[in-house]
């Protein structure tokens, strides 16, 4: 754009493409915002972490559920 450096020098492409879903064209050179170990919405997780997760990272909001299921099944 103007020069300066940006995450598309260095991100794979498809974790810039998810990053546009929720960043301007303005955030996008800034790399303290938007690099893969940054944390945008201080919930202490990693840009890198909420795109695996498919998670919003400019929202507390996103919950990551799981279900623990222990490997031999239940025991009636």
């Amino acid at each position: 754009m103007d020069g300066r450096p940006s995450i598309a020098d260095t991100a794979p492409i498809d974790y810039v493409v998810w990053l546009t879903e929720f960043f301007t064209i303005e955030d996008l050179f800034n790399l303290q915002l938007v690099s893969e170990d940054s944390d945008a919405d201080f919930d202490g997780r990693s840009n890198r972490f909420e795109y695996l997760a498919d998670l919003n990272p400019n929202s507390i909001e996103g919950q990551l559920s799981y279900q623990y299921c222990p490997w031999g099944g239940s025991e009636n």
